[in-house]
């Protein structure tokens, strides 16, 4: 899957390339790649995440070659799957994304609900219950998200595969 600006930006090159493949030792393991630039072999990798049916593989994150669990790191804020912290403290210390998919488009903020509106994030048609729409999901970054585009993204991500997952059989129906 890659990342595009919209089509009325002057470069309409992928930004970034997110890849998903399963795990050859862990056949039920999923990873998901994000990597910066077009393509997996010629851009930078940002950060993955590896995700398991059940419990024989607890999901991770893995940033700069330091892994910690995902549950370390996302942290659903009310218990209503409707607002997640993304806290990298084995990574980045001090960085807080707070996710509010209560409102809608979602909104990512900087450390709290109150902090600088970073992004927003409309989820295709499909994932809300209409299937006779084909718009594709958006991500707008704001000025103020530029330069942590990065973790916004795989923040995002990961949280979408927590909220969809959270809702699958396949997973147990609840996470």
């Amino acid at each position: 899957m890659l990342l595009i600006p919209p089509s009325t930006h002057p470069d309409t090159r992928a930004l970034y390339h997110i890849s998903a493949h399963s795990n050859p030792f862990m056949p039920s393991s999923s990873v998901t790649t994000l990597t910066r630039g077009p393509t997996a072999e010629i851009g930078e990798e940002v950060g993955e995440f590896e995700t398991g049916c059940g419990r024989a593989k607890m999901p991770t994150v893995t940033i700069g070659g330091k892994q910690d669990l995902l549950d370390a790191i996302l942290v659903d804020d009310e218990g209503d799957g409707e607002r997640y912290i993304w806290r990298l403290p084995p990574f980045r210390p001090t960085l807080y994304l707070f996710w509010d998919y209560h409102s809608f488009p979602f909104e990512c903020h900087l450390g709290g609900r109150n902090g600088a509106h970073l992004a927003t994030f409309t989820p295709d048609r499909k994932s809300r219950g209409n299937t006779h729409s084909q718009r594709l999901a958006t991500l707008r970054v704001l000025p103020m998200g530029f330069k942590r585009i990065d973790e916004i993204l795989l923040s995002l991500l990961a949280i979408e595969w927590w909220r969809v997952a959270s809702h699958s059989s396949a997973y147990g129906g609840e996470m």
